[in-house]
């Protein structure tokens, strides 16, 4: 995944790419979650929709298959300043996709540790 940024202002666009490598076909149409995080952990704010906003559902991705996936995330204009994370993953009706390889990264529950922003007013 890549961030545009880690600093940002209550009210900015969070622009976010991910990189989904696909390692098995999949039978399923999965979306994405993208969860803005306090740090105590609860949620701030979340982004769900289909990878390449439904122009790539997962159930058309192939083995081997790189889905480079731009995402924005709005950051409420009533954000207080602090320090966030980022966390995202794929899920369907029957729970998130299991996380086989997250390259050099954090993974807890299923859900994938991209980075710590900065929010200051």
């Amino acid at each position: 995944a890549s961030l545009s940024q880690t600093r940002f202002r209550p009210g900015d666009n969070l622009s976010l790419t991910l990189r989904w490598r696909c390692l098995a076909n999949l039978d399923r149409s999965y979306k994405v979650f993208i969860h803005l995080l306090r740090s105590d952990g609860s949620l701030l704010t979340q982004r769900d929709i289909e990878p390449l906003n439904g122009f790539r559902p997962t159930n058309t991705w192939q083995v081997g298959d790189l889905v480079v996936d731009p995402h924005q995330v709005a950051i409420p204009s009533s954000t207080p300043a602090g320090t966030y994370v980022i966390r995202v993953g794929l899920y369907d009706e029957r729970g998130r996709m299991p996380v086989v390889d997250p390259g050099n990264t954090e993974v807890i529950d299923n859900t994938i540790f991209i980075a710590e922003i900065e929010i200051a007013p």
